[in-house]
């Protein structure tokens, strides 16, 4: 086995640091905000498709309907593409009167 062999990349030319271009990797999302409100607004309209596309009725002949399959497909992307824009709310509401409200284990009670 030649050095070559055992070290696919011995050959490759080295690129510095400072010279790799990594815009190419990531998306062009001007900011983290932007991502978010673009996973929010997706998982709920996917979530809303899906309660469209649900029987009104959960019973046996519902569960062999055509629509019930995709529309718990959509749910649960919508769920999820929510979910991952949930922290955008939190961080646009910030904490409420209850976080904020002192317990006796806080040390600020009496």
């Amino acid at each position: 086995m030649s050095a070559l062999e055992s070290h696919p990349l011995a050959g490759a030319p080295q690129v510095p640091r400072s010279e790799r271009h990594l815009e190419a990797a990531v998306p062009a999302w001007p900011d983290d905000a932007t991502l978010r409100r673009v996973l929010l607004g997706a998982g709920g309209v996917l979530f809303a498709l899906g309660n469209l596309l649900h029987p009104l009725e959960h019973n046996e002949a519902a569960e062999q309907a055509a629509t019930w399959s995709a529309a718990h497909l959509l749910f649960g992307i919508g769920g999820v593409l929510i979910a991952a824009g949930l922290p955008l709310l939190a961080g646009r509401l910030g904490p409420g009167r209850l976080a904020r409200a002192p317990t006796r284990w806080s040390g600020s009670g009496s």
